[in-house]
């Protein structure tokens, strides 16, 4: 079994990934957004709307990632301000 220090790099890593998919699924609901609006196209811009539910999905799993990392790892201060500072930056993307 790999040391502590090792499993939570793992499962920062493992966040980090979580939130770059956030933000890549925010990158493509803006392009989206702003298409639909020039192209006055309703069905894309509905679109937009209904896939948003995804990126809150995404965010509430991020936020419970960090939550439990804090929880079950007792992470030294720089660790928890990183997962703190992850969260905030899922919370500002949702």
């Amino acid at each position: 079994m790999p040391p502590p220090e090792q499993m939570l790099d793992r499962r920062e890593n493992r966040l980090r990934k979580h939130l770059f998919e956030q933000f890549d699924m925010v990158d493509q609901a803006l392009w989206d957004a702003l298409a639909s609006l020039q192209a006055a196209d309703k069905a894309m811009a509905r679109s937009v709307m209904e896939n948003d539910a995804s990126i809150n999905n995404k965010h509430y799993q991020v936020e419970h990632e960090c939550v439990e990392l804090i929880a079950m790892n007792q992470p030294v201060a720089r660790d928890v301000r990183e997962l703190l500072s992850d969260m905030h930056i899922s919370a500002e993307l949702e």
